[in-house]
């Protein structure tokens, strides 16, 4: 855009990517004044350029209906020349060259229009393939992630099964070794409370594991969990495992 203005003299240019399928322009890139451009309608000469990829050239000498008036900081643009951007046969922009006086485009000046569309063109199709790249990497990258996701999740799946299977394995004779010390104790005539409440205490533990083992394997459902009464027995046993110099205090 600043190489155009300087070469054509113009009292501005403006440049504007364009989307062909969608029929959008995009990124405005003006030089010369500093008003921001309006992006073009669908309905304007802009878009007859970007559509038809048809080169534009008006000198300002007199007015044409089809084209409506450049107004920009007051001032009118009177000559311009709008240049499609043409990349593998598909419009990518439009470069606009405007002039507030009367201005004759000659053929030379047309030729180097043309010359720096051809390259304004490639460096933005250039442009859309590295952001389309990027687009690509990144959904590859996002892909990626929850393939890893889901092997780790996987493999996280098969250690547990593998640590059910074992502990099921291991718990599971518990209650028969204490069935079977209560029947060596019962042949020697021999009773110890103690030694009982031990092996009951064994038994609950056994069991309380093999039902662990058991809720590990089920697929997990939603529950509903009273939250005070959670709160109520961790303070009691904060209260219970702290020193006297620690005050809790419990407020719903």
């Amino acid at each position: 855009v600043k190489h155009t203005r300087e070469i054509m003299v113009a009292d501005f240019v403006t440049i504007f990517s364009y989307n062909a399928e969608q029929c959008e322009f995009a990124n405005p890139t003006r030089v010369g004044i500093e008003a921001v451009p309006f992006l073009p309608t669908n309905k304007g000469y802009i878009s007859k350029v970007a559509l038809r990829q048809e080169f534009v050239f008006h000198n300002g000498i007199k007015e044409n209906k089809e084209i409506s008036k450049v107004v920009v900081d007051g001032r009118e643009s009177k000559a311009f020349a709008g240049i499609p951007l043409i990349a593998k046969e598909r419009t990518v922009g439009v470069l606009l060259v405007n002039y507030f006086g009367q201005h004759e485009f000659s053929a030379h000046e047309k030729v180097i229009l043309k010359l720096l569309a051809n390259q304004a063109a490639v460096a933005i199709d250039n442009s859309q393939l590295y952001e389309e790249q990027d687009r690509i990497i990144k959904e590859l990258r996002i892909a990626q992630t929850k393939i890893a996701e889901a092997e780790a999740t996987k493999t996280r799946e098969l250690i547990a099964t593998d640590f059910v299977h074992s502990l099921n394995n291991k718990a599971g004779t518990i209650p028969i070794w204490v069935d079977q010390i209560r029947d060596h104790l019962e042949t020697l005539n021999h009773f110890d409370e103690t030694l009982s409440n031990y092996l009951e205490s064994i038994e609950i533990d056994a069991t309380s594991l093999l039902s662990a083992a058991d809720r590990l394997k089920a697929e997990p459902e939603d529950e509903i969990v009273n939250v005070v009464n959670m709160l109520r027995t961790l303070i009691n046993q904060v209260r219970i495992q702290s020193p006297a110099s620690i005050k809790v205090e419990l407020a719903f």
